[in-house]
């Protein structure tokens, strides 16, 4: 763990609101989406990895990520039956945890690894952005909204459900739960609206369906930036946002990921649900 103290926290956000934030809600969260690549030995040790664009990256967090990848484990990759070294593309959100002694803690909070690593040309087929709420830009909300989707043969959406909700901080400060409940069905449904009217091409040999059904993990991200274009936040900066509740979903039950790891997806992918490389050791402790 790299603990921060106070005055070098704030030099490495370069946010002062977080200070404001978490002193006055609890609830609110700083968090940065690290991705890279990871290559994992036939025996399911790490082979090696890369981060991407390092260069933007707060050292702290380049030190997090050298000191704990190492450390992981996965499943067994088999081809044949034999074990066989695989690689992934991989996303892992870094959480600042505020403690009260007014130090800050860097913890891995979840990870997800892709395996169909051009998944954002092949697995999209047309992806029509939903349509923002005008009571969520009366309310400046903004968020990002993280989907399951069950798929048929011929690549149509017939179902969605939303997991996950995060809403992104206001600078005065959030509403009561009830309103925020209500923000994030506001933008959770906006999102089931646009996601059924999607096709997407087969996973091909990637295919692992059952019932004539395939699934893929979605997220969409909703921004008042460059004139709601949903915009990737900035890489390597933080962003302080309030986490939503995980929801169960009534219609798949053989999720194999921690409800941990469900908003460590970086916006505009798209990923096959549970066939990536399975984590069977801890990110990092807590």
């Amino acid at each position: 763990m790299n603990r921060l103290t106070s005055w070098l926290f704030l030099a490495v956000l370069s946010c002062t609101a977080l200070t404001a934030a978490a002193s006055s809600q609890k609830q609110f969260q700083a968090s940065m989406l690290v991705t890279g690549s990871i290559v994992v030995a036939p025996d399911g040790t790490v082979s090696s990895f890369t981060l991407d664009q390092t260069s933007k990256l707060p050292s702290a967090v380049v030190d997090l990520m050298n000191k704990g990848v190492p450390s992981w484990r996965f499943a067994q990759t088999k081809r044949d039956g034999q074990p066989v070294a695989a690689a992934a593309r991989m996303s892992v959100r870094i959480i600042a945890q505020p403690q009260d002694n007014g130090n800050y803690v860097l913890r891995m909070s979840g990870a997800q690894f892709d395996q169909n690593t051009n998944a954002k040309d092949s697995l999209h087929a047309n992806r029509i952005p939903p349509t923002y709420p005008a009571s969520a830009i009366r309310d400046h909300v903004a968020g990002s909204v993280y989907l399951l989707v069950r798929v048929n043969k011929q690549g149509q959406a017939v179902d969605a459900f939303a997991e996950q909700v995060n809403l992104d901080a206001q600078p005065g400060g959030m509403p009561s739960e009830s309103t925020m409940k209500r923000w994030r069905a506001l933008l959770a449904n906006a999102s089931l609206e646009a996601v059924r009217k999607w096709t997407f091409r087969s996973p091909g040999s990637n295919d692992h369906s059952t019932d004539g059904y395939w699934y893929a993990r979605v997220p969409i991200n909703f921004s008042f930036a460059d004139s709601l274009e949903r915009p990737t936040p900035e890489y390597g900066k933080w962003e302080i946002y309030v986490p939503g509740p995980v929801e169960q979903n009534p219609w798949y039950s053989q999720s194999r990921i921690a409800d941990r790891d469900i908003d460590a997806l970086p916006d505009g992918s798209v990923s096959l649900a549970d066939q990536g490389l399975h984590l069977v050791t801890p990110l990092g402790g807590s």
